[in-house]
């Protein structure tokens, strides 16, 4: 069984209500980070519940982000409440339910919608945290331990593409306001090193030298044949 990948609450405070149900890699490697919470500030993508949301970033080169589900539904479904992932395996959550569907395990997944959603996640909020908690910790099957990371991944912390640079058409470049990469600064392009590791060279190479602006104007032809060549 892989490592959970939860990042730990600090000494007295409760998850959930104080401190986010994240995972390391969203929570970012710096230990010292500023965290913003908002109480009953946000309504809950899947169950519609009213939430406290906690917003932050990770570090310097990444970009900021918020919990998007309610502390009921991260339990109940053990995943992120910022990137939805599984906390023991680190997948995406729909990859892991596929692999479990028909199992004994996928068969006790919370109901969609209606009444019946709304009563699950009430008992949810009421249940015992580490008795909800180690109900998903006992999930495993062979594909599962042989797709589990181990290791975080905080690239996916990183900002994303901008697509009006790819364009040559970011505006905002010019005045350093742009949030998204290459105009804010970070010249890293995990999405081609393994696709297009000599392309990535070559880009990385060009900013460093001419800087976002120039390269979106003198290469806007070549961007894309770097950037989605596959």
């Amino acid at each position: 069984m892989p490592p959970r990948q939860v990042a730990a609450v600090p000494d007295g405070l409760e998850s959930g209500k104080d401190f986010p149900i994240v995972c390391d890699v969203c929570l970012g490697p710096n230990p010292y980070i500023r965290m913003i919470k908002q109480v009953n500030h946000k309504e809950c993508k899947v169950s519609g519940r009213v939430f406290t949301s906690f917003r932050w970033r990770p570090g310097a080169g990444a970009r900021y982000k918020e919990t998007v589900i309610c502390p009921e539904v991260a339990r109940a479904k053990g995943v992120c409440q910022c990137c939805l992932m599984d906390m023991e395996f680190n997948l995406p959550v729909g990859l892991r339910d596929a692999l479990l569907r028909g199992t004994d395990e996928g068969d006790n997944f919370a109901p969609q919608s209606g009444v019946n959603q709304t009563y699950h996640y009430d008992q949810v909020a009421k249940a015992n945290r580490e008795d909800v908690e180690a109900s998903y910790g006992k999930m495993a099957n062979e594909k599962l331990l042989k797709m589990a990371r181990t290791s975080p991944y905080y690239d996916r912390n990183l900002p994303k593409l901008c697509s009006f640079w790819l364009k040559g058409q970011c505006t905002r470049v010019v005045e350093s306001t742009c949030p998204f990469r290459p105009c804010c600064g970070s010249y890293r392009f995990p999405e081609l090193a393994g696709s297009n590791p000599e392309g990535m060279k070559t880009l990385i190479a060009a900013l460093d030298q001419l800087g976002p602006l120039k390269v979106s104007k003198r290469m806007c032809d070549a961007l894309d044949l770097i950037v989605f060549a596959r």
